[in-house]
C-alpha cells in the first residue's frame, strides 16, 4: 500500500455506497478519511447497477416508507447537483416511467402508487400517454397504464461511483485500489487494524461497505449479519434506435423487467429465479465477479415474451454484453446503515437491497451523521441498526425466506389498501 498507513476512518468498500460514505464524512468535517477496495473503485455490484433513479418507495416497493423517501429525494438532488458541477455520471433527468403490461395484473401492479401520486407529484398516465411519453417505443396495446415521476432520472452506475471516488480525492480523502482487506481485528490501544494484501492499516473507526464481501471481512471479530447476497444481471443490446428522451422504464408486473437507453443501445434487466441467482446464499462469493455463470441470460430473454406487446423493440434486440452485481437483501428490505453494538466504532453499509444507486447519497449522509454523531440526523437511524434482528435469523436461507414474505405482505397489503 502506497498511502498512509494510519487513519482517522478507514472506508472498506469502493462501491458507491462506501464512496458515499466517505464523500458525507469529508463533508461532515471528518478530516483523514481513507477508502480501501479489493479491485478498481466500482468495480464490484456499482459497475453492474440499472442507473435508473427514482422514488421507489412511492409504489414500486411497499415496505419502505417516509425514511426512504427522504433518501430517494436527497438522491435524486445530489446526482443532479454532481453533474451540474461537472462530474460526468452520465445523468439525464429523463423522468422514470412505472408500467403495468396490459391486464388485470398489470393494473393492479400501479395499484400501491394511488397514495402516494397527488403528495409526490407523480401522474397517473393512461395507455396512449405512455406511447405519447415514450415516443412510440412503449406502445398503447401493451400497457394497462402507466404512473410517471418527473423527478425521475438516469445515469451510468459504474461512472456515478467514480465520480463519487473523485469529490472524495477533491476534498482530501485518501482512495486505495487493488488491496484487498482480508480481515479486521481490535487494536490493543483501542481503534483498530485492518489485515490487507500489502500489510496492517491502523484506524480509529472503520466503515465496512464492502457489500457481498461484507460477512467475510466481520468473520474474524466474530460478526455475522443477516444479509443476503444475490445476483442481479444487466444486459446491453446491440445498436438499437432508441429516443434520446426515452424515461427509464420499470415494470411492475410478472419479471419486473426494466430498461433504459444507454448510447445506442438499450441497458436492462429484469427478476429471474434460475442460476446464479441464489448461487452465494449459502457459499462464499469469489473475489471477483467476472466467472459467474450467464446461464440466466436465456430466461431473461424469455421474458421479455411478456412485454413484447409493450416493447417489440426489446424482444427482438440482440443481446451485446452481460454484467453480473450482487446486491445484498435483508429480512426486512431496509438496509442496514449504524455502528454494531458488540462492536463500538465499527459501522456497517450494507443490505441497498432493489435501490443502491438510487439509495447510495442519502444512506452515505446517514452513515455519517450517526460516525459524527450527528443531533439532527435527515432521517431516524433506529430502523436501519444493523444488529435489529438480534439472532432470529441464522442462515442466508432464512434471510431469504423472510424477505420474500416481506415483499408478498408489504404488496397485498398496499394493493388492497388502494383498492
Amino acid at each position: 500500500m502506497t498511502a498512509r498507513r494510519v487513519t482517522d476512518v478507514a472506508v472498506v468498500g469502493g462501491g458507491i455506497l462506501g464512496c458515499s460514505a466517505a464523500l458525507h464524512l469529508r463533508l461532515r468535517g471528518c478530516e483523514d478519511v481513507t477508502v480501501i477496495d479489493r479491485g478498481w473503485i466500482g468495480s464490484g455490484t456499482s459497475s453492474a447497477g440499472a442507473g435508473l433513479l427514482a422514488r421507489w418507495s412511492a409504489g414500486f416497493v411497499p415496505a419502505w416508507g417516509e425514511e426512504e423517501l427522504e433518501i430517494e429525494n436527497y438522491g435524486l438532488d445530489f446526482y443532479r447537483e454532481l453533474s451540474d458541477h461537472g462530474h460526468q455520471p452520465g445523468y439525464a433527468q429523463t423522468g422514470t416511467l412505472f408500467l403495468g403490461s396490459s391486464g388485470r395484473l398489470g393494473a393492479r401492479s400501479l395499484l400501491p402508487f394511488a397514495a402516494h401520486a397527488d403528495a409526490e407529484g407523480l401522474a397517473l398516465v393512461g395507455a396512449r400517454d405512455v406511447e405519447e411519453l415514450t415516443e412510440g417505443f412503449v406502445r398503447a396495446a401493451g400497457v394497462a397504464a402507466g404512473v410517471f415521476d418527473p423527478r425521475g432520472a438516469q445515469i451510468a452506475a459504474g461512472a456515478a461511483t467514480r465520480a463519487l471516488a473523485d469529490r472524495v480525492a477533491e476534498l482530501g480523502g485518501v482512495l486505495v485500489e487493488h488491496e484487498p482487506v482480508s480481515s479486521i481485528r481490535r487494536a490493543r490501544a483501542g481503534g483498530f487494524v485492518l489485515e490487507t494484501a500489502a500489510g496492517e492499516v491502523s484506524c480509529r473507526t472503520v466503515v465496512v461497505a464492502a457489500g457481498a464481501w461484507t460477512n467475510a471481512i466481520l468473520r474474524p471479530l466474530e460478526v455475522w449479519l443477516p444479509i443476503v447476497p444475490l445476483v442481479a444481471t444487466r444486459l446491453t443490446t446491440e445498436r438499437l434506435e432508441v429516443p434520446h428522451s426515452l424515461p427509464g422504464i420499470q415494470f411492475c408486473d410478472g419479471h419486473r423487467i426494466y430498461l433504459r437507453r444507454d448510447g445506442g443501445s438499450l441497458a436492462w434487466g429484469c427478476s429471474y429465479e434460475c442460476d446464479p441467482r441464489y448461487s452465494f446464499v449459502a457459499r462464499e462469493l469469489p473475489q471477483c465477479l467476472e466467472g459467474i455463470s450467464v446461464a440466466c441470460v436465456a430466461e431473461m430473454q424469455r421474458a421479455t415474451r411478456e412485454v413484447a406487446s409493450a416493447v417489440p423493440a426489446l424482444r427482438r434486440a440482440r443481446t451485446a454484453t452481460a454484467a453480473h452485481g450482487v446486491p445484498c437483501f435483508t429480512a426486512d428490505l431496509r438496509p442496514m446503515i449504524g455502528e454494531l453494538d458488540s462492536v463500538p466504532g465499527l459501522y456497517v453499509l450494507a443490505g441497498d437491497n432493489y435501490a443502491g444507486v438510487t439509495h447510495a447519497p442519502g444512506a452515505g449522509r446517514l452513515l455519517a451523521e450517526v460516525v459524527m454523531d450527528a443531533s439532527d440526523p435527515s432521517v431516524d437511524p433506529g430502523p436501519y441498526r444493523p444488529e435489529r434482528f438480534d439472532d432470529e435469523l441464522q442462515t442466508g436461507a432464512e434471510v431469504v425466506e423472510a424477505m420474500r414474505w416481506t415483499a408478498t405482505r408489504t404488496v397485498v397489503a398496499a394493493r388492497a389498501g388502494a383498492s
